[in-house]
């Protein structure tokens, strides 16, 4: 199994998974515009979509949270839709924003198959 930065990612990921979404690629090296390299925590190639789950720990800094934000920015940049899920949603509303999610997924999939060549 690829690795997983957190047992929250894998919880959602698991989650995920049991309601229909295809596994997703865990911390793959994406390059950003200014070529530097990152490693979101769940992605779906055919959908553009990365999700990061987000603990107060890691994230929850100022500095933290500047980078962040930068660092989604970029992604958008190369056309990947990015989505950020508290740790605390993964704790006390795992079902629902797995189908928020779901949702997300279904959604960029369609778009991106509605897109001219």
């Amino acid at each position: 199994m690829k690795p997983v930065g957190s047992d929250d990612e894998l919880v959602l990921e698991r989650a995920l998974v049991a309601i229909g979404l295809p596994a997703p690629e865990r911390q793959p090296a994406i390059a950003l515009p200014g070529g530097q390299i990152v490693h979101p925590d769940l992605v779906w190639p055919d959908a553009r979509l990365v999700v990061e789950v987000d603990h107060v720990t890691w994230h929850g800094g100022r500095v933290e949270s500047v980078y962040d934000k930068w660092r989604d920015r970029q992604l958008r940049r190369r056309g990947w839709e990015v989505e950020r899920v508290p740790d605390h949603e993964v704790h006390h509303q795992l079902a629902q924003t797995s189908a928020e999610l779901a949702e997300l997924y279904h959604g960029r999939v369609a778009l991106l198959r509605a897109r001219p060549a």
